[in-house]
């Protein structure tokens, strides 16, 4: 993934080195080139997070959506307005998508 969380309990020492052999509980897949090649990589990817308990979290800087998949539940679908939670992931925390979206254009135009 672009960026993987794994809280703390289920790993107390980070991997150093090579890849951690635990599956993240937040995997976020970020889509900067909006192509069906691209796309069926990620839906292939996003069977196998779900299947090892993974929540995913979509983000699509083209057209500035986002979806969020969770084991066992239909994915949510939003835009860049919108405002995502992830329960007892990560208690408290909100991500702001339209400060995401803000940021990542900011960098395009640079």
């Amino acid at each position: 993934p672009d960026v993987a969380f794994v809280r703390a309990e289920r790993q107390r020492r980070p991997v150093r080195e090579g890849y951690n052999p635990l599956p993240p509980d937040l995997a976020v897949e970020i889509i900067s080139s909006d192509t069906a090649r691209e796309h069926e990589l990620l839906r292939h990817k996003v069977t196998h997070y779900l299947s090892a308990g993974t929540v995913v979290l979509i983000l699509n800087s083209v057209k500035e959506t986002v979806e969020l998949h969770a084991p066992g539940q239909p994915p949510l679908v939003g835009d860049a307005t919108s405002r995502i939670t992830f329960g007892d992931l990560l208690p408290g925390f909100t991500l702001d998508l339209q400060a995401v979206f803000a940021y990542a254009r900011d960098q395009l135009d640079s």
